[in-house]
């Protein structure tokens, strides 16, 4: 999200900026909302799942931002590095069980 708006920007660059409530400048203000987006979707989809399973369902985060948005998202939600290689791994053993 952040480097689609900076990629055709020249005076704009791809920089790290701090998360803010209320940002005071372009990058932090860039940061910033992309947080607030992905909380916001996180929160949205959890609310959905909610009533249409019935129950708050568990919430697992990965990815390079997890551990950010972790603070920012103020919901039971786990952390799972790797999550992608977790997956893999268990589809692996179903497979090595059928083959034996």
């Amino acid at each position: 999200m952040k480097e689609s708006l900076t990629t055709n920007i020249t005076t704009l660059q791809n920089q790290e900026g701090e998360f803010s409530d209320f940002p005071n400048n372009t990058t932090n203000a860039i940061h910033s909302g992309t947080v607030h987006a992905l909380v916001g979707t996180v929160k949205r989809m959890s609310e959905l799942f909610s009533s249409t399973l019935g129950h708050i369902p568990k919430c697992i985060i990965s990815g390079g931002a997890s551990q950010q948005l972790m603070s920012e998202l103020n919901m039971d939600a786990s952390v799972v590095d790797n999550l992608v290689l977790e997956g893999l791994v268990l589809i692996a053993e179903e497979n090595s069980e059928i083959i034996e």
